[in-house]
């Protein structure tokens, strides 16, 4: 009989183990995570519900240490972040002035 129980118990914890290896990482497990990290800025944290929007992200970033999350993470962002106007300085001269006589 005991024999019988201490299968049962296997079997169980085998079959946990099988779900929680099929079971994605959550966006609220990928925010938990980034909460913690002081390195990364709140602009950056911001963003990052945005590219947590795509489930394999949540792998990827979980998947990394700590400090290559951090870079991952800005890298993501870059890319989907709005880029500033280009300053009308940045070609670094002077602006031509236009005279319509």
């Amino acid at each position: 009989m005991m024999a019988y129980v201490n299968f049962k118990k296997e079997q169980a914890s085998k079959k946990e183990k099988v779900s929680q290896q099929g079971k994605q990482p959550s966006i609220t497990e990928c925010l938990q995570v980034l909460n913690d990290m002081d390195d990364v800025p709140d602009e950056v944290k911001i963003f990052a519900s945005d590219v947590f929007k795509d489930a394999a992200n949540h792998e990827i970033f979980l998947g990394y240490n700590s400090r290559l999350r951090g870079m991952w993470l800005k890298k993501e962002v870059d890319k989907i972040s709005p880029q500033p106007p280009p300053s009308q300085f940045s070609s670094g001269g002077i602006p031509s002035i236009n005279l319509v006589l």
